[in-house]
């Protein structure tokens, strides 16, 4: 069996190379992002991430449900040879079928609806994003927990990315030159997994079962889809029905969320293949203690960010994106809290619900999130723009974040450790009216950023160790004094 099939990888080892691709995340953009946004300035960037915002809409109706169920489908066939070639060569061909369909409505609603005709130089480029997509795989690279492969390729991706861009970039003119950038790193990295995949699986004919995963997989779509309606449509029904530059100072603020977001993702998809690996050999107890190291993680990491995104979400703004940017740092403020929301909603569905296969659950939990960000972005987009948008996107979050709460109790009878959570928000409250009043003074704002990290820093660790009492943070200070003071 390939090394690639040994269920020896251990958890901290995937552990270990995701959350090196997740550093790698955070400083790539960290590297272009200021750059970018300084050169194409917030018109040009608005545009591109509207177009973008399109065609991810488009790749999300061609994907269906296939990550979730790749990931989940792989990891329990991993074992058997047979079995993982039947499993990837139907959900491919799932994957196939449904890209095709997509890109040729893409191509027809660029050349027939007006809107679209104005962008549609961009929207062909996006139509090969599309197409190559579908050939990224990357859900079959997590189901077997090959995260040192998905790093190794990605990092060497991404630095051939940030050089183009700092060699083919130098005007606010070339910004369909930073769109096809962006889509070459979609195109180069679905060349090099399939080519790769050759050497652990085989697509084959004789091995399709379609009937065995197309209802999983429309399910997952539509949960995907209407997941889209609060985490992304606002996005391009903000391009619609305000311009280009409310496009850009929203998506300004939400690519910093996301970069911030990034790391606890991390620690998800290592542990999504392996929860749905141990329910289906039901091993419950250490499926259990997962969820509740999960959630001690979420909570240690999730407030200090909370808290200094709030404080000096001006200073971040003009530190990454440079001036003309200002309303970002509004819609930073409002959607900041989603590091706690969507790290909550990532325990409760990613690790729990889905590997357990409720798909129903999640289906009717999304329908809930997307009837009430669509009603939300109608009301609310029109009249405040970006900063509505944001309101929107937070209102559906936590909605959605209750709903996955019933039904992880319904199923499981496990509940979010509530006291824990009260503490955490108590003890938030003081340093961040503190850091707000740091961040007000009148000192170099990249100074003043120094030093609330180092009070917040402060402030953290004797909180953890002597109100919270976090049994995560005390077995690490003592494995340190073992370390110090053998």
């Amino acid at each position: 069996m390939p090394e690639n099939m040994r269920p020896a990888h251990s958890l901290f080892k995937n552990f270990t190379y995701s959350s090196i691709l997740t550093i790698a995340n955070y400083i790539f953009p960290l590297i272009t992002f200021p750059y970018i946004s300084r050169i194409l300035g917030v018109n040009n960037v608005g545009i591109c991430n509207f177009v973008d915002s399109i065609i991810n809409y488009y790749i999300l109706f061609s994907m269906m449900g296939v990550t979730t169920l790749g990931i989940r489908e792989i990891a329990r066939s991993k074992n058997d040879r047979q079995k993982l070639n039947n499993t990837f060569s139907s959900i491919i061909f799932l994957n196939i079928i449904t890209t095709l369909v997509m890109a040729i409505i893409l191509f027809v609603t660029t050349i027939t609806i007006p809107k679209l005709s104005d962008y549609k130089e961009l929207l062909f480029i996006g139509e090969i994003k599309l197409i190559f997509n579908c050939f990224l795989i990357e859900w079959f690279y997590k189901g077997i927990e090959n995260f040192k492969y998905i790093t190794i390729r990605t990092i060497i991706v991404k630095i051939a990315y940030v050089a183009g861009v700092f060699l083919f970039i130098h005007k606010a003119d070339d910004y369909p030159i930073y769109y096809i950038l962006t889509t070459m790193t979609i195109v180069i990295n679905a060349i090099i997994n399939t080519t790769y995949c050759k050497k652990i699986v085989s697509f084959s004919w004789k091995d399709l079962n379609i009937k065995s995963f197309y209802k999983q997989y429309l399910i997952l779509g539509i949960y995907c889809i209407l997941t889209s309606m609060y985490t992304t449509f606002n996005v391009m029904y903000l391009g619609f029905v305000c311009n280009d530059t409310e496009v850009g100072y929203y998506t300004t603020a939400v690519k910093l969320h996301t970069l911030i977001l990034a790391l606890f993702t991390a620690l998800t998809n290592v542990l999504m293949p392996r929860m749905s690996f141990l329910f289906s050999q039901n091993k419950m107890d250490d499926f259990m203690n997962l969820y509740k190291a999960t959630i001690e993680i979420l909570f240690i990491f999730s407030f200090p960010l909370i808290v200094y995104s709030i404080a000096y979400s001006s200073q971040i703004i003009l530190l990454l994106a440079g001036p003309g940017y200002e309303i970002s740092s509004v819609c930073l403020q409002i959607i900041i809290a989603n590091i706690l929301i969507i790290g909550m909603e990532q325990v409760l569905i990613v690790q729990i619900l889905m590997p357990m296969s409720k798909d129903q659950a999640i289906l009717f939990n999304s329908i809930v999130g997307a009837v009430t960000g669509v009603v939300l972005n109608v009301i609310l987009i029109g009249q405040y723009g970006c900063v509505g948008a944001s309101v929107s996107w937070i209102s559906a979050e936590f909605i959605v974040c209750i709903m996955a709460m019933y039904f992880t109790y319904k199923f499981t009878k496990l509940k979010i450790n509530f006291i824990l959570l009260t503490r955490h928000v108590l003890c938030a409250m003081p340093i961040c009216v503190g850091l707000l009043l740091l961040s007000s003074m009148n000192i170099n704002y990249i100074a003043s950023m120094f030093i609330g990290f180092l009070v917040l820093c402060m402030y953290y660790c004797i909180i953890h160790v002597y109100i919270i009492k976090s049994t995560m943070v005390l077995e690490f200070i003592s494995k340190l004094k073992n370390i110090i003071l053998p």
